[in-house]
């Protein structure tokens, strides 16, 4: 919108106007140029872009913490799927029931909770060990040890 048609309307009630109001309006409009009003308007475009350019990145940032706290393994899908429902990953109710469900639906997404070991019988201790010139005490310590296989 340029100054000139701000003033305007302005300049047509000049009849109420005093004199001196009228001139000022008048050297206003000549003083300010279409050059302001454009770099007015490019400034104003640039913070736009600005806002936007925010508001993705604390949504990603958000995205990425979610994943990390829940051990998502695919936090792009993470992001498309929040993107695709348009929910807001920074609504603590919202994200939290919509992982719970996105962990029942595709918990392919998730790292799996192990914990680390075999799960195997714990080692025999040093002091029932077979002594080495013992062969059937031998044999024993090695079935004792040897890996569980049921068909």
């Amino acid at each position: 919108m340029r100054i000139q048609d701000l003033i305007s309307p302005l300049l047509e009630q000049s009849g109420e106007l005093a004199p001196e109001i009228r001139e000022q309006l008048t050297a206003l409009t000549a003083s300010c140029g279409e050059r302001d009003v454009a770099e007015l308007t490019g400034l104003q475009t640039e913070l736009q872009t600005l806002q936007d350019e925010h508001r993705a990145l604390s949504r990603r940032f958000a995205v990425v913490e979610l994943a990390r706290e829940h051990r998502c393994l695919d936090v792009d899908y993470l992001d498309y799927l929040f993107e695709r429902k348009q929910l807001d990953p920074a609504d603590a109710a919202t994200r939290q029931q919509f992982i719970e469900e996105l962990k029942i639906s595709s918990p392919r997404l998730f790292e799996a909770a192990v914990r680390s070991g075999s799960g195997g019988v714990e080692p025999a201790s040093p002091a029932a060990a077979a002594m080495p010139y013992d062969r059937i005490g031998a044999l024993m310590s090695e079935l004792d040890n040897a890996p569980d296989q049921r068909r």
